[in-house]
């Protein structure tokens, strides 16, 4: 899940997309055809997300949550109602840009019988991906928050995660909940702001809608050129944010400005204010790496899966592998096990077919389901889901633990005594 001005971006390569689409971007199966080689043999499941350049991070969760799920499946017997097919994953390559997932795309599509696929956790990317991957019938899912996602009317699309549009409307009331249900009383927030355009909206929306809906005064509103943040600016902020009397940070900037001034604070012997952030990158071992245990301790971010009673195991499995169990690498693995079932459900690798499984699941409980706070998913008419809703996350102890929605937390939220 991110944020992003993915309009603007993606206006840019949409004809770039288009003409890759007329070309024919190869021979994998057209309109409704069948693909993969069915019964007893393979089946070709795409997975596109960035490898390389600033987000490769994150592709690299997805990959980890996305081969577990395969790997799984097939020890398991494949999908039984195709006599035993294994998933195979084809995985690609998404960039650094959108130009860059265009191209990923028609090398996938011209190399592979591709039944369905995953990708790429950037909304951008994935609204010019999935233009090709829809034009060619497709099934195709993500779990960005973008709501151009499912706005578009493309048939073969299917995002997991809730609309960015109701995020800040889920977000500061479920934050102002998870602390009144720890005994917290939230009276001063500060805004923290980056200048990009998202940034400044959340930063206007919070300050002229929510803070006086939920009686929250805002001592401190500043707006900081994102990546400009030295260990001299970083000790300005930090003096700001003591003499505001805030308990809380808001809205953010780029990962490496919030880790600037966490270290900040920790290098004065302050106890850190804990940050309210949006997105899974706060919650990444290369966040803890950065901000260090101090730094990142009761920081809270919004992500659309979390780890839960009901997905422990997998959570162990993740942290084996190296990583840090966070939606990035827990939705992938629970979308590969909906494509499983869709498939199942199908007995057929037609595109059509299995798409129209997909926009008829109902899933309860299992694999599938574990990493979602109701432990289920369902897609509405738009093929979004209709089911999740946004979690937060908070670093306890250098571990991400969920502590809302309250009916899977984990922990009470904590702040800092002194």
């Amino acid at each position: 899940m991110r944020r992003s001005k993915a309009a603007a971006v993606f206006s840019g390569v949409l004809l770039s997309a288009v003409a890759l689409t007329a070309a024919g971007c190869g021979s994998s199966g057209g309109s409704g055809s069948a693909a993969g080689s069915g019964s007893g043999g393979t089946i070709d499941i795409g997975l596109v997300v960035p490898l390389t350049g600033p987000y490769a991070e994150t592709g690299t969760e997805q990959e980890l949550g996305a081969q577990l799920a395969v790997k799984e499946i097939n020890a398991a017997g494949g999908i039984k109602s195709l006599g035993g097919a294994k998933l195979n994953l084809v995985i690609r390559d998404a960039g650094a840009t959108t130009a860059d997932t265009v191209t990923a795309a028609s090398s996938l599509l011209s190399s592979s019988n591709l039944v369905a696929g995953l990708g790429t956790g950037i909304t951008s990317n994935t609204l010019a991906l999935t233009e090709v991957t829809n034009s060619r019938q497709i099934p195709w899912m993500d779990f960005t928050f973008g709501d151009q996602l499912t706005t578009r009317g493309l048939k073969y699309v299917f995002i997991t995660s809730p609309l960015q549009s109701t995020l800040d409307e889920s977000m500061y009331p479920a934050f102002n909940s998870a602390a009144n249900n720890s005994g917290i009383t939230i009276k001063k927030i500060a805004i923290i702001a980056g200048d990009n355009e998202t940034s400044v909206q959340s930063a206007q929306d919070l300050s002229k809608t929510w803070a006086p809906k939920l009686n929250w005064q805002v001592p401190l509103n500043e707006t900081i050129q994102s990546g400009s943040v030295t260990s001299g600016v970083a000790s300005s902020l930090v003096s700001k944010i003591q003499s505001s009397g805030a308990q809380v940070l808001m809205v953010g900037s780029a990962p490496p400005d919030v880790v600037q001034i966490q270290k900040q604070e920790v290098a004065q012997g302050i106890s850190p204010v804990p940050w309210l952030l949006d997105g899974a990158p706060f919650l990444a071992k290369s966040f803890l790496t950065d901000a260090g245990l101090k730094g990142v301790q009761d920081m809270v971010a919004v992500a659309s899966a979390g780890v839960y009673p009901s997905d422990e195991a997998l959570a162990k499995k993740i942290t084996a592998g190296g990583q840090i169990p966070n939606e990035y690498n827990l939705v992938p693995y629970s979308e590969v096990y909906m494509l499983a079932d869709a498939l199942e459900a199908a007995k057929s690798t037609d595109h059509s077919a299995v798409r129209d499984a997909i926009a008829n699941l109902d899933i309860k409980g299992g694999p599938a389901g574990s990493v979602w706070p109701c432990d289920c998913m369902k897609f509405n008419s738009m093929g979004r889901t209709s089911t999740s809703v946004p979690t937060l996350q908070q670093w306890q102890n250098g571990v991400p633990v969920t502590v809302y929605p309250q009916s899977v937390a984990q922990a009470k939220m904590s702040f800092p005594t002194s």
